[in-house]
């Protein structure tokens, strides 16, 4: 059986395992995904932090989760040595189909690139069982000459992580033309101002008649879109000064800046 789901990309994908099937290993998360715009099942924290990674990185282009290894006996022709009955349903006999958590595509010059990544926390790597797991989605992902790896708690930068869960929270819905002009005025603001951000994106709201956090909203879409760069491995505080930030986006006069 040929393995194209490759070439499924975004709201195509179907995942190998839906939140509904087994018994997650933590908080379970449907999230719709920026990249994709298609609804993620999540089994852990572990997995629901490493998703908003890979969902706010700009070079990935789709992100598919718990990806099935449907061809994995005709990709890996000897598995003798793993115990494969550790593998099965006990009633049916039938062998359990092996997943690696993602499998992200990135956008490149004449060919997409694909990396597949394990998501386990730490203290399940000291199980037997795991490991022979491990070694079976190593062995696939080598033959198909794709990079596989495998990232836990441990490796996570959680403060980046946090920014990025704060950035998504909340949303406003207006035209485009709005919306570009209050980019503008904030981006204005923010060059000829050095006082706290709350303090600018308040004025804006009110200066522009806007529903109060209009300009926050549009602040953390700025950031989102790079058209604001910021620390993201510290934490994001909006009472801090407007100097911290670089303004990249480009409408009217605004021009790159670097504070």
């Amino acid at each position: 059986m040929e393995n194209k789901l490759l070439e499924v990309n975004g709201r195509e994908y179907v995942p190998g395992i839906k939140i509904q099937d087994f018994a997650s290993r933590g908080r379970v998360s449907r999230i719709k995904g920026r990249t994709t715009n298609r609804v993620h099942h999540l089994l852990s924290d572990l997995e629901t932090n490493i998703f908003y990674l890979l969902d706010f990185e700009e070079r990935i282009i789709d992100i598919k989760e718990h990806y099935p290894l449907i061809d994995l006996h005709e990709v890996v022709e000897d598995l003798s040595d793993i115990k494969l009955k550790k593998f099965t349903d006990k009633k049916t006999g039938e062998e359990y189909i092996f997943t690696t958590t993602f499998v992200v595509t990135l956008k490149g010059g004449c060919k997409e690139k694909y990396i597949a990544i394990s998501v386990r926390n730490e203290t399940e790597l000291y199980r037997d069982l795991l490991l022979e797991k491990l070694e079976v989605e190593r062995r696939y992902w080598n033959k198909k000459n794709i990079r596989w790896s495998v990232i836990t708690n441990k490796d996570i930068p959680i403060v980046k992580i946090n920014n990025i869960k704060w950035l998504y929270l909340g949303g406003v819905d207006i035209r485009g033309n709005e919306e570009n002009y209050i980019k503008n005025v904030i981006s204005n603001k923010i060059i000829s101002n050095k006082c706290p951000i709350k303090e600018i994106l308040d004025n804006v709201d009110k200066e522009l008649s806007l529903s109060l956090g209009t300009s926050l909203a549009i602040f953390k879409r700025m950031i989102i879109n790079n058209e604001i760069t910021i620390d993201l491995y510290k934490p994001i505080n909006i009472d801090m000064l407007s100097d911290k930030l670089q303004i990249n986006y480009k409408d009217g006069e605004v021009e790159k800046h670097v504070l």
